[in-house]
């Protein structure tokens, strides 16, 4: 190779070098100073709702539910917290209750998960999932009086719902053992 074509060679490779550096350096800067994982799902709920860059449109509370669950399932916590809060503020039932305590649940927030439960309880007396995710919760814990009580309340509103039947066969067992 003559002198001139390797120069230019390297100039081209030190252009191509220094260029790469500006991306890498660009990318690193815009990660440095990361807004936190809530900031950052407001802004994406905030920027889901734009239409046609200045119109806000509204989102249901059932839009609002459906994206925590979709977040939920992803394992987003934060994200999911942030839209259920935001759909338990435009209708508060059962639904959302249970699925605010499920996402405290997995932060392991179980007082609070506890509470939200009850709401859903208190709520919809006929929805079976709060009573088994409350007498789970007391189960974990040894708490067997406490999960036969959360699933005898849910037995006097849904005296035929084999999920909570097999629920109370199951901790009075668990109880039974923990006796020995």
């Amino acid at each position: 190779m003559r002198k001139k074509e390797k120069k230019h060679i390297l100039s081209a490779a030190l252009v191509l070098f220094v260029g790469l550096l500006l991306v890498c350096f660009w990318f690193y800067l815009g990660k440095s100073h990361p807004a936190s994982k809530t900031e950052q799902a407001n802004q994406a709920v905030s920027s889901q709702d734009q239409d046609n860059g200045n119109n806000k449109k509204e989102k249901t509370a059932q839009e609002l539910l459906e994206e925590s669950k979709e977040a939920y399932q992803k394992k987003d916590l934060q994200l999911a917290e942030s839209l259920v809060k935001q759909a338990e503020s435009k209708d508060k039932n059962a639904e959302t209750y249970n699925l605010w305590g499920n996402i405290l649940r997995d932060l392991g927030q179980k007082e609070e998960a506890k509470a939200k439960y009850q709401q859903a309880m208190t709520l919809d007396k006929n929805f079976i999932t709060a009573y088994l995710n409350l007498a789970t919760l007391y189960q974990e814990e040894e708490k067997y009086d406490e999960a036969l009580d959360v699933i005898n309340e849910g037995l006097k509103y849904n005296p035929n719902n084999e999920e909570l039947l097999n629920s109370k066969n199951l901790i009075e067992v668990l109880k039974l053992r923990s006796e020995k």
